[in-house]
């Protein structure tokens, strides 16, 4: 089962969810930047990278993904809505640039995507349903989503449990058959890491978990 670390910024600084509010990610009381929160994270030979300035329509970091390129593989999420932010995030060096439900308004995005690239990740953001702006989107199934993007070509798919608790496990249980990669991301409790490998191919551990995690292991 593969470990992936989940790397925030915002300002192009890393950060972290404090009481639901953004901060500067810090160690033993001293704020770090990328490159000193990158050697944190030096086991890992892939990032997954929020691009929260991306996600609320405010520029891409593009500089953050070339940077984190230099060193690891990249899975962008952007915030992508339209081909231009896909495309710029592929100039920019992301292996993959990944497709979100919180952030995409059509299904026909997906298949624009895939005619650029076939290196696509499709995350569902789930808290109680889909998260979307689109209502078609937001009132679809796990399932149905899986399975349309499947059908149309993209092989990786990540479902982010959004709610406080521990990632609920019924999100996978009537997934679609198929030929592709599953990661689940979210609150990730490791002690249940036997149970993750016998369910997915990997999973996506916050900055934290995921430097706590390398650290113990």
């Amino acid at each position: 089962m593969k470990v992936i670390p989940s790397l925030s910024c915002k300002g192009n600084e890393p950060v972290t969810v404090k009481d639901g509010q953004y901060v500067h990610f810090t160690k033993d009381g001293s704020r770090l930047d990328l490159w000193e929160t990158m050697n944190l994270l030096d086991s890992y030979d892939t990032i997954y990278f929020l691009d929260l300035n991306g996600i609320e329509s405010r520029g891409l970091q593009t500089d953050i993904i070339r940077k984190i390129g230099t060193r690891k593989e990249v899975w962008a999420d952007v915030g992508a809505r339209d081909i231009a932010t896909i495309t710029d995030a592929y100039i920019a060096g992301a292996d993959k640039v990944v497709i979100s439900t919180k952030t995409i308004y059509s299904h026909e995005l997906i298949k624009d995507a895939l005619k650029m690239s076939g290196e696509m990740i499709f995350c569902i953001d789930h808290k109680d349903h889909v998260i979307s702006p689109s209502k078609e989107i937001s009132g679809s199934s796990i399932k149905e989503l899986v399975s349309e993007v499947t059908d149309n070509g993209i092989d990786t798919m990540v479902i982010h449990d959004l709610r406080d608790e521990i990632f609920d496990l019924k999100l996978i249980d009537y997934l679609p058959e198929g030929d592709y990669e599953l990661y689940i991301g979210g609150n990730i409790d490791m002690k249940d890491k036997d149970v993750y490998e016998s369910l997915v191919d990997g999973v996506i551990l916050g900055l934290e978990e995921a430097i706590r995690w390398q650290t113990e292991n």
